[in-house]
């Protein structure tokens, strides 16, 4: 008799040698192309995530001192060609702006991995979510230290900096961008790491955002940061093309020239005759005292401590200094708004200065007056005291004649 199979017996579960359980659960043992097929529907950010999740957690990355070897799984997604389209934002997403898609055209249109960024995922509100380890791991699995010229982290909120670890010494970073969101980068944690790369012989490292919180006066000049700045602007000036006299570099953006072409490219480098530090005026603005010629930067001039040169909104007249202000612009009320507050204080200091002189000259008035009727207290009573010594010596001489 033939047997006929039911449905609950042509559903039995069908079993398998471990071997062949291994390869069906393992994702990483899917078929490169199938799983680069899959990539290719990715940003180019998330590939790299995806490689980093085919070998290991992103924290293993870490632990491991950003050492390790890839799988064969993550190795294929990563050599892979990159597609050059620029992936939609999500539904209800928002779309890309003209700077935006002009620098996701550029990342995508590379099909190796010279550049990172996180823009592409920064749209669908992704990059947010990344981890120290997670953007270390990514460095770490496109092999960053040999192959990325230039990184942007502008868009990474809540770096520390560890994550830059697998690039030390890396002689092919060109251009590293941070920007205003990395608030919490910490500069004993990242300046070590651009030492490294620096002090290598032979690095092209030329071009630095620096982040936001680090462009004032006050961080620029905290260690260990000021001496790198030294340090990265004489590598920029030797690395310049320009050999002109008296070359030098913007603090911040680090564009280089010398005297011979300084203000051609549109960007004049000016000395800040008070931090003393050269800013191009794309950077910031400077102002220079009529009177004295003192230069200020407009850091400096956000300083109340700071003798900074004040332009009057209202007259236009040139700029001048607290230091050289006089009353000839009395008339201009946008002048006395300027320069007048500033001497209104100094005529507070110096009312307060007499009142305490004369406050004090009182007190001395009366100790004075004080110690004058002490010592005529002590004359009245040695008076009284000879009137009675000579009243007994005259009561003695009677009574011996």
């Amino acid at each position: 008799m033939d047997v006929i199979n039911t449905p609950s017996s042509s559903k039995r579960r069908k079993t398998s040698s471990a071997d062949d359980g291994d390869s069906i659960l393992c994702l990483a043992n899917m078929p490169h192309d199938h799983l680069t097929a899959i990539a290719d529907y990715l940003p180019k950010t998330s590939r790299a995530l995806f490689a980093v999740a085919l070998t290991a957690p992103s924290k293993s990355f870490r632990i491991s001192n950003w050492k390790g070897k890839l799988s064969e799984a993550s190795k294929a997604i990563i050599t892979s060609t990159v597609p050059s389209l620029i992936p939609s934002p999500n539904k209800g997403a928002k779309g890309y702006n003209s700077v935006e898609k002009d620098l996701l055209t550029k990342y995508y249109g590379t099909s190796n991995w010279s550049t990172l960024c996180f823009l592409d995922i920064k749209i669908d509100n992704l990059v947010d979510k990344l981890s120290e380890d997670d953007i270390g791991a990514v460095l770490v699995c496109i092999d960053a230290k040999n192959k990325l010229k230039s990184l942007r982290l502008a868009d990474c909120k809540d770096i520390v900096g560890n994550a830059l670890e697998p690039l030390c010494e890396s002689k092919v970073l060109k251009k590293i961008q941070f920007g205003r969101n990395n608030g919490k980068l910490s500069s004993s944690i990242v300046v070590p790491i651009l030492n490294s790369i620096v002090d290598t012989d032979g690095n092209s490292l030329r071009d630095i955002v620096l982040p936001h919180s680090w462009k004032s006066v006050k961080a620029r000049n905290e260690q260990p940061l000021n001496n790198f700045l030294v340090k990265f602007n004489e590598s920029i000036i030797s690395k310049s093309e320009c050999g002109g006299e008296n070359p030098r570099s913007c603090f911040t953006c680090f564009k280089s020239v010398c005297d011979g072409c300084n203000g051609n490219d549109g960007y004049p480098i000016q000395t800040c005759g008070h931090c003393k530090i050269n800013i191009c005026d794309e950077c910031e603005y400077f102002q220079t005292c009529r009177v004295c010629n003192s230069t200020f930067c407009s850091v400096c001039a956000k300083r109340d401590d700071v003798d900074a040169a004040k332009q009057c909104e209202h007259c236009y007249g040139e700029p001048i200094c607290f230091g050289c202000v006089s009353p000839e612009n009395e008339d201009c009320e946008a002048c006395l708004g300027v320069f007048y507050p500033k001497l209104r204080a100094r005529n507070e200091e110096l009312g307060n200065e007499i009142a305490g002189l004369c406050d004090e000259n009182e007190a001395q008035k009366t100790r004075y007056a004080e110690e004058k009727e002490e010592l005529r207290n002590e004359i009245d009573t040695l008076r009284k005291e000879n009137d009675e010594l000579k009243k007994k010596l005259s009561e003695g001489l009677g009574i011996l004649g």
